[in-house]
């Protein structure tokens, strides 16, 4: 008799159904955004500040307000934000870093802005608010999986910075060409302490390394890291970029190159050159990254004597033991070789004769094995 009472109650609509959740999505983001004020109230007065919201998908209403909250924390002189995958997009952004006129302290500021639909309107909005912060001395900045181009002088802003001198920017899968890529460089030239820059362009739609040269006018940098995988980038290209920079990186003691999944098709030939990299004097610490190593590849790493400490990370197990004697027997410096293989290779199919063990011995190398995960 239950079951038939149950079956004549009406049913609510489709209309009634959707207007009874609608307040409870209202909720759930409400109390994202109090729980932000509270934690932003509560900091009022001190030094640093670590906001993380990833991943809720708050609009650019939430950039907005979180920008007029951050506008009195005029304290600060670390902050950190983790806003990846939201939808910000060019007013969120815009709303948040005009804001940051106020923070006349800062120092350190790490952003995470990684899947928030910007561009480069929105990156403009980006760079001019913290161009605001005088006393500026780390950022990092990830806009990973956006849609920016890096056109039309974005960076420009941070040229005011002077105190400025360590710069993490990640551009991974974005729309930067080799003109985004000209007018990135081109603006960080001009930041003129830097002495910390990393650049990560992984999977973008470059195909020469045009501009990058204007990174040799650094004259203060001491540290460069940049990243080119899953690019288009050749061979020729490279080439250039290194009869561009021999008379610059005045004071660059580590260098980072990763150039995986690129069009070098013809590696095997001669037209893979480091000539630039061995006019740097300075030069103590080099990182290789490519898809296949080779004799004349390795006769080419030979020649940077300057070097102290040489890492290659070898993705096919292309390095054998006449690789390795090509490039040790003339490195009249070299401290330090690292190896990092694939972690899908044994390490163990790493073998050493005779000659090169006793040369580990006679220049007294530290050897060092590694893993890691592609």
């Amino acid at each position: 008799m239950g079951q038939k009472l149950d079956k004549l109650k009406p049913q609510p609509t489709i209309q009634e159904t959707s207007q009874n959740q609608i307040p409870e999505q209202f909720d759930q983001t409400k109390f994202k955004i109090d729980q932000v004020k509270q934690q932003i109230n509560e900091s009022q007065g001190q030094e640093s500040l670590f906001v993380s919201k990833w991943g809720f998908m708050l609009d650019q209403s939430f950039g907005i307000l979180l920008g007029q909250l951050i506008s009195k924390q005029v304290y600060l002189i670390n902050l950190k934000f983790d806003l990846s995958i939201n939808n910000l997009q060019q007013e969120g952004v815009r709303g948040l870093f005009v804001n940051f006129k106020n923070l006349h302290k800062l120092q350190l500021l790490i952003i995470n802005l990684s899947e928030n639909k910007l561009l480069d309107e929105g990156t403009a909005e980006i760079t001019k608010g913290i161009s605001q912060c005088k006393h500026l001395q780390h950022l990092q900045l990830d806009l990973s999986f956006n849609k920016i181009a890096g056109e039309d002088a974005l960076f420009k802003p941070l040229q005011n910075l002077e105190n400025l001198i360590f710069i993490d920017l990640n551009f991974e899968k974005n729309k930067i060409s080799q003109k985004g890529l000209q007018s990135i460089t081109s603006d960080l030239s001009s930041v003129n302490n830097l002495k910390n820059l990393k650049l990560k362009f992984i999977n973008n739609q470059i195909q020469c390394l045009e501009g990058l040269f204007y990174l040799s006018q650094l004259k203060n940098l001491k540290q460069l890291e940049l990243q080119f995988q899953s690019n288009q980038i050749t061979v020729e290209s490279f080439k250039k970029w290194q009869s561009e920079i021999k008379d610059g990186f005045h004071q660059l003691i580590s260098l980072e190159l990763n150039f995986r999944n690129n069009v070098f098709k013809d590696i095997q030939t001669q037209l893979f050159q480091l000539s630039g990299l061995a006019q740097i004097k300075s030069l103590k610490k080099f990182s290789l990254s490519i898809d296949l190593y080779n004799l004349n590849i390795c006769q080419e790493i030979s020649k940077l004597n300057n070097i102290h400490s040489l890492s290659l990370q070898d993705q096919k197990n292309s390095l054998d033991s006449s690789n390795f004697f090509k490039i040790l027997s003339k490195m009249e410096n070299l401290r330090i070789f690292e190896i990092v293989k694939n972690h899908r290779q044994n390490m163990a199919n790493v073998q050493f004769d005779q000659p090169l063990k006793t040369m580990f011995k006679t220049k007294r190398l530290v050897l060092m094995q590694q893993l890691y995960c592609i």
